[in-house]
């Protein structure tokens, strides 16, 4: 039975999956191939209304209805549904199915559209037009791969990154080429100069979206994933140092009122054109609404500070109801914490904890800040209990996720922060099963009609779904 099933979903997936050759098809098909600027411009432009529009093949940012699932199915930030819901109950609800490929698909297709852009127009271009959309066709580029690195590679282990998998590198517009699996390493060093040359040729037009500042924090978020944290840590402070922290009635309004425009120290994000009727968006609200947040994101809270941190106050409601609006972007609060842990990783524990105290400074109406010797205890609740590097946690490092946690409800960081520390195991009980996250779901299958027509290596655990 398991082998006919296996075999049906293959059939079923190789008839309705394109394979990464074909959307990496460019020929016309009646259509028009860019040869100006403006026309250059254009092919980016609708995908960067993808983005504000958020709709749904929009994989870098994502939208409301994603988030709801990522957040409210895949992580441990809510509790099951008390209530029937269209949210998933755990991890294997999507690697189970053929919704784990469409991210790889999508990015894949955006990739193709940056490559067109960046072979059409010339590195000497002196066109405005031109050369905005080359940085914003290389900052996309780098950005595809940077998504593509954290959903379908595993959590990279300093020292090991050249024997680690990455994705296929498609870097040229070639129809016919079929390319294999780089190491991880060098998917790396694809997406670092993709930003790189981005940030290089200086785009500071908005309507781009993908300025030189939010390549700045992209690349500050590659660095990050990949554990080199003495480069993240100070370009993530740099644009920390543009964009200061928000707080009182600005912290609050920016993050419980949905907005078209950036608010506060917003550096980017997804849903800036809102549609007058988003069944899309109501359907999310109406689903995170029927799962409570989890009480393992409760007890990040101090009994004691509950009455005094915004976060808390302004997000959880009666009942443990969510108060909190979706946010899909990047914002200064995400570098502050990405400075912090950095600086605790490379020993520099006093400037650590001088960044979490900022944060909380700006988040607590009344706040006396934490000192090394008083820093509150690991959480028994918490299932993370390793950083980054496999390392049982530090008090310090601990205090430093746990203020992550809070701070990025929502924000579809939750899954990503699991995968990176650890990739725990663990259970979550809904009619009356217990489903398991197991370790390897982190890392989602590569199609298998990619691996059938293009001979990539399977993720591991998952070669049964092509091998039976």
């Amino acid at each position: 039975m398991k082998k006919l099933f296996l075999l049906s979903l293959l059939s079923l997936t190789l008839a309705t999956t394109p394979s990464c050759k074909k959307y990496l098809d460019i020929r016309p098909y009646g259509k028009i191939i860019p040869k100006t600027p403006e026309e250059f411009a254009s092919l980016l432009h609708d995908r960067l209304g993808a983005i504000d529009e958020a709709r749904s093949e929009d994989w870098l940012l994502g939208n409301a209805d994603r988030l709801a699932d990522w957040d409210g199915g895949y992580g441990d930030d809510f509790e099951t549904a008390l209530f029937p819901t269209n949210l998933p109950v755990y991890l294997g609800d999507l690697v189970g199915t053929t919704r784990a490929y469409t991210p790889w698909t999508q990015l894949y297709q955006l990739i193709r559209d940056c490559n067109i852009c960046i072979a059409g127009i010339p590195d000497s271009s002196t066109d405005k037009t031109g050369r905005r959309a080359l940085a914003t066709a290389y900052a996309l580029r780098g950005a595809a791969y940077y998504q593509l690195i954290r959903l379908y590679a595993p959590a990279p282990q300093a020292g090991k990154l050249s024997d680690q998998l990455g994705v296929p590198l498609v870097t040229e517009v070639d129809i016919e080429a079929h390319p294999q699996r780089s190491s991880l390493q060098e998917t790396l060093d694809q997406a670092e100069r993709d930003l790189l040359a981005s940030i290089t040729l200086q785009n500071d037009q908005s309507i781009f979206r993908f300025t030189q500042e939010v390549a700045q924090g992209y690349l500050a978020r590659l660095y990050f994933w990949s554990e080199q944290w003495a480069k993240a840590a100070p370009l993530a402070e740099a644009l920390l140092q543009k964009h200061p922290l928000t707080s009182g009635e600005t912290f609050v309004k920016m993050t419980t009122e949905r907005s078209g425009t950036l608010q506060g120290n917003q550096l980017l994000k997804s849903g800036r054109i809102i549609a007058s009727n988003d069944q899309a968006y109501t359907n999310a609200k109406t689903n995170i609404a029927r799962r409570p947040i989890s009480l393992r994101y409760i007890d990040a809270f101090p009994e004691a500070e509950r009455t005094l941190d915004q976060r808390y106050l302004s997000w959880v409601g009666k009942k443990r109801a969510v108060k909190k609006e979706f946010f899909a972007g990047l914002r200064s609060a995400e570098l502050l914490l990405i400075a912090a842990e950095c600086r605790a990783h490379l020993g520099q524990d006093a400037e650590a904890l001088a960044l979490i105290n900022q944060l909380r400074a700006h988040r607590l109406t009344t706040d006396t800040p934490l000192t090394l010797a008083t820093l509150p205890g690991k959480s028994s609740q918490e299932i993370i209990t390793v950083d980054a590097t496999g390392k049982a946690l530090t008090t310090l490092l601990a205090t430093i996720l746990r203020e992550r946690r809070k701070e990025l409800l929502l924000e579809g960081d939750r899954f990503f922060e699991l995968k990176r520390n650890g990739s725990p195991s663990w259970s979550t009980l809904a009619d009356g099963r217990t489903y398991i996250t197991a370790s390897y779901m982190y890392t989602l299958p590569i199609p298998p009609i990619d691996i059938t027509l293009s001979h990539l290596k399977q993720n591991d655990h998952y070669e049964d779904y092509i091998n039976q």
